[in-house]
Parts: C-alpha cells; sequence; structure tokens
C-alpha cells in the first residue's frame, strides 16, 4: 500500500514540476515551434506573423474537426445499428469526404501562406525537414513502435476495439487522422 502511495504521490510530483507551455500557439506543439524558429533562425517579424497565421488557421479549423467529430460518432453508430442502412452510412461518408476536402484545401492555403512569410531558402529548409520526417516515420512503421504489441496486440496505432490513430482511447477505428 506505501509503495502504490508513493509512486502516485512522485507522478503527481512530476506531472507538476513540468514547465507550462507558452500560450498563443494553440495549434503548434510550442516545443516544435520553438525547434522550427531556431532552424529557420526566423526574425521577430516572422515570428509574430507565424502566430497570427496559426491562429487564423485554428479558428478556421477548428468547427470542421468538430463537424468530422459528429460525423465519425454517427458512423460509428449506423455501421454498428442492429439493422445497418447502407444509404445513411453513404450519405454520412459522402459528408465526410466533402469535410476532408475542405480541409484539404485549407492546408493548401495555410502552407502558401506560410510559404509567402519565409524566405525561399527558409521554405526549402522545412520542406527537407518534413521529407526527412516522413521518411523516419515510415522507418519507424516498419521496425519500430508501430510493429510492436500494443493494445490489442496490432502495434501503438493500431486500431483496437476503442483506440484509433495514435492509441487515441475514445476514437474510433475509422477516425482518419487529420493532423497530417
Amino acid at each position: 500500500m506505501t509503495t502504490i502511495f508513493l509512486t502516485i504521490f512522485l507522478a503527481g510530483t512530476l506531472a507538476w514540476a513540468q514547465p507550462p507551455k507558452p500560450k498563443g500557439m494553440p495549434m503548434m506543439k510550442s516545443q516544435h515551434f520553438g525547434m522550427m524558429q531556431k532552424m529557420l533562425d526566423l526574425t521577430d517579424d516572422q515570428i509574430d506573423q507565424m502566430k497570427q497565421l496559426n491562429l487564423d488557421r485554428t479558428k478556421e479549423f477548428l468547427p470542421l474537426r468538430n463537424e468530422m467529430a459528429v460525423l465519425k460518432a454517427r458512423y460509428h453508430a449506423l455501421v454498428t445499428a442492429e439493422k445497418p442502412d447502407q444509404k445513411s452510412i453513404n450519405a454520412n461518408i459522402d459528408k465526410q469526404t466533402d469535410l476532408m476536402n475542405k480541409m484539404m484545401k485549407l492546408r493548401a492555403k495555410y502552407s502558401l501562406k506560410m510559404r509567402d512569410i519565409l524566405t525561399e531558402e527558409q521554405w526549402l529548409l522545412i520542406q527537407s525537414h518534413k521529407s526527412m520526417m516522413k521518411k523516419g516515420m515510415s522507418m519507424r512503421g516498419k521496425s519500430g513502435m508501430q510493429g510492436g504489441m500494443g493494445p490489442c496486440g496490432k502495434g501503438m496505432r493500431g486500431p483496437g476495439p476503442a483506440m484509433g490513430p495514435g492509441g487515441r482511447p475514445g476514437m474510433f477505428n475509422e477516425d482518419i487522422d487529420i493532423e497530417k
């Protein structure tokens, strides 16, 4: 009993001791933004523009993400119903597809706006960094965590009964990673 108490106490203390994240960057993880800022050697003006761009992007994406969550929940209810209605399922899929189309166009819009803020060298550096990250992710998927035993024996990102992409509990198997 003492061991359990000490473990819980220590875990709580460590969690409480974590430094707070800077405000103003709701979508970009503050550490990622800090690394990008250093890697690109952003000017103060560029930093301000990027923060505003991210805020604008978040305001536009949030309602779409919420709508997608509702559609996915509805889809899950439709396909798990005792008597699934194919017409309703197809209509839900069409709505999700239309929404994904809107989101892809928004991603392109904000990517181009970011490109306008950065110099050509900075933009090329980001593109090469993204390319390296994608290669690293695909390698990790073959031999790293994804290939290992996670929930339901399907790897850390494998869909389980209540697990979606990234192993997030409470998400459905049909969940699509809309952050990438």
